[in-house]
């Protein structure tokens, strides 16, 4: 459970670091978060994979 619940913070803040992202872009706020986006989607695949190999156990 513990594995479980760390992948789920994970991907909860890799999904807030690519919605920052898109928002920057919409709304054309100044500042490059190129970096953040690419942050993010790794928070999202780790924390899923995290995830789901706790339920494998």
């Amino acid at each position: 459970m513990k594995g479980k619940s760390r992948g789920y913070i994970m991907a909860g803040v890799g999904f807030i670091l690519i919605l920052i992202t898109a928002l920057s872009y919409l709304l054309n706020w100044d500042g490059q978060y190129t970096p953040l986006f690419i942050l993010g989607i790794v928070f999202v695949a780790v924390g899923m994979n995290m995830t789901r190999k706790s339920d494998i156990k």
